[in-house]
């Protein structure tokens, strides 16, 4: 440990703080962790890092420390509770950015693996609305929902990994908007000290934090992971051609009506796969015949003209 009268350095704080977020995380249960295991991971760290040991705080001081830190998780605040429109004024969300709001808020509740649209995340959104390359528009609408929760997770998820660290409010975003301005680049960019970021707080999972589906939705369209969602959106597209939607009488709009079979799958598989025995489905042929059994339900009660009274058979599914 230091030097007695040493200062402790800010960034070992922001180290100490970090693992102790993350050894939360993996604990999986409402048991927050003790000093010695944060002082333990923070000692295989620093000999990871080649970092001197000496620095490392007492188990008084991490106790002392980490008293603030287990009060403000898991969350911090009504800020990560769910968005809805009369939430807004709370957070000093303004009026014209409604629009943006419910396009992403729409997506984040009808894809399957989005996760729930928090007052944090719309926060980002009303910012990053104007912003094209963050899924914007010049004139602040939502031009592309999915891209723009994507990139309002991004922020949400660093804004509250520095709240939980620092406990302050502010963010050095300028890492994250090189990566909306600039690309694959932008880490470039950093590496040459050309933009600034909130230094002693590595750059992580944060974005797992806000939005752990998605994470995994968003490494799979990156490629890094095979999965269920690529199979399960190709049934989608190969199964609905077969709606006939002619039983909506000979003027009906078509675009409406698959919209709408869209929206009631989606929803009821998002339902179907953020349940705990989906997620035990080991192959993805699993997982596939599981959708497609829903699909099929779901055409049936559409053929025998009933669904818009369709309930989803989430039970029966998981328990064949």
């Amino acid at each position: 440990m230091p030097n007695k009268g040493e200062q402790i350095q800010q960034w070992v704080w922001d180290m100490m703080h970090q693992v102790a977020i993350d050894l939360k995380a993996s604990i999986g249960t409402n048991r927050f962790p003790s000093a010695r295991e944060i002082r333990e991971q923070l000692e295989a760290d620093f000999k990871e890092r080649g970092e001197d040991p000496r620095a490392i705080p007492s188990l008084a001081s991490i106790r002392s420390r980490t008293r603030d830190l287990k009060k403000r998780m898991p969350k911090v605040g009504g800020i990560d509770d769910p968005w809805s429109l009369g939430m807004s004024e709370r957070f000093e969300i303004p009026d014209d950015a409604s629009g943006a709001l419910l396009a992403v808020w729409k997506f984040s509740l009808t894809f399957p693996l989005a996760d729930p649209f928090t007052n944090r995340m719309a926060r980002w959104v009303s910012k990053l609305r104007w912003v094209p390359e963050a899924g914007g528009s010049p004139i602040g609408e939502a031009e592309y929902p999915q891209h723009l929760y994507f990139c309002a997770c991004l922020y949400a998820g660093r804004e509250r990994q520095v709240e939980l660290i620092r406990d302050k409010k502010d963010i050095r975003s300028g890492v994250l908007d090189a990566q909306i301005m600039l690309g694959h680049s932008a880490m470039l960019a950093k590496k040459l000290g050309l933009i600034e970021d909130d230094t002693g707080i590595d750059y992580g999972d944060e974005f797992s934090k806000v939005a752990p589906n998605f994470t995994m939705y968003s490494r799979m369209r990156q490629g890094l992971a095979a999965g269920q969602m690529a199979d399960l959106q190709r049934n989608i597209k190969e199964n609905t051609s077969k709606f006939d939607m002619h039983r909506f009488g000979p003027h009906a709009d078509e675009a409406n009506v698959r919209a709408e079979v869209e929206v009631r799958f989606n929803l009821a598989l998002k339902v179907l796969v953020n349940d705990e025995r989906f997620k035990k489905f080991t192959t993805t042929e699993q997982s596939s015949d599981c959708a497609k059994r829903l699909l099929d339900h779901l055409y049936g009660k559409f053929m025998a003209g009933e669904m818009r009274s369709w309930e989803p058979p989430i039970e029966a599914l998981l328990a064949e």
